[in-house]
């Protein structure tokens, strides 16, 4: 199954490189003309988070996400 991001950037191609609408270029890979439009927005908080998992994964590589999780819930 493919994912809306790649329909997305598959249905861009398609205007890119051939010139096609978009109308047509959505029709051809199966995407809705609002999806193709659609610009997913990332909170902050979950950027932060990420990047806080991501830190204490590389020092403490054997540890799991629970363990992760449990710190992180710890420091609030």
């Amino acid at each position: 199954m493919v994912s809306p991001a790649q329909r997305r950037r598959a249905a861009s191609y398609l205007v890119r490189r051939f010139q096609v609408s978009e109308r047509r270029a959505c029709t051809l890979v199966g995407l809705n003309r609002s999806t193709k439009r659609y610009a997913p927005v990332v909170p902050d908080q979950e950027v932060k988070l990420t990047a806080a998992m991501n830190a204490i994964a590389e020092q403490h590589p054997r540890w799991g996400y629970r363990h992760v999780t449990k710190l992180l819930r710890d420091q609030g």
